[in-house]
């Protein structure tokens, strides 16, 4: 009953996309972005029109359902009208609870995000971090499996947990250089950290 409560408040559809998730799409679009990793769970990704394949919810989200008794797999949509109903959605076959296909706290995370990271760390030549505390594990490890010649940036709002120490991490000084010495990815990421700046961001 409690997580239904909360559910209510993070239901798909209640918030918009950001502006975030909109350049997200535009690296889709432009055929440069691997994959969008993801810890959160509201499916904003999808609202933005990020493709499908391209998004790795590493903690589940609201787009698929199961009963955590029998595993019978239900329709979001029946999710949905249970728990705005003041409903707590049981599975028809067994009575269990059916919630939606999100990763609580001990659970194991979803084998797509074990799969697609192993493949893709390697083979990423410019890692974006986009908001988070990097706290959360195995998720905040992904910044240490990349290849030590990535470029790796962190973009937040406070200087977080393992932001001090993660290697190689290239500073403003260092993209400048980068940027001087004919580095387009420097020189790209250089204009971004820029613009953050001058509304009112600090590269962290």
């Amino acid at each position: 009953k409690p997580f239904c409560e909360l559910a209510k408040g993070l239901y798909p559809g209640l918030y918009k996309p950001t502006p975030t998730h909109c350049f997200i799409r535009l690296l889709a679009e432009k055929k440069v972005l691997l994959r969008n990793f993801t810890q959160n769970i509201d499916t904003l990704e999808f609202g933005a029109k990020i493709p499908k394949d391209k998004v790795v919810q590493a903690h589940g989200g609201f787009s698929s359902a199961r009963c955590i008794k029998c595993g019978l797999s239900y329709s979001p949509e029946f999710v949905r009208k249970e728990i705005f109903a003041d409903k707590v959605p049981r599975c028809s076959k067994c009575s269990g609870l059916v919630k939606p296909d999100i990763v609580f706290f001990g659970e194991s995370l979803p084998k797509r995000f074990h799969r697609l990271s192993a493949e893709d760390m390697p083979k990423c030549d410019l890692l974006l971090v986009l908001g988070t505390s990097l706290q959360v594990h195995p998720f905040a490890g992904l910044v240490d499996e990349v290849d030590k010649e990535c470029v790796r940036i962190l973009f937040n709002r406070e200087p977080v947990g393992q932001a001090r120490a993660m290697s190689g991490l290239p500073d403003k000084e260092q993209l400048k250089e980068l940027a001087s010495s004919g580095d387009m990815r420097a020189h790209f990421l250089l204009q971004m950290i820029e613009r953050q700046e001058a509304e009112g961001f600090r590269f962290g």
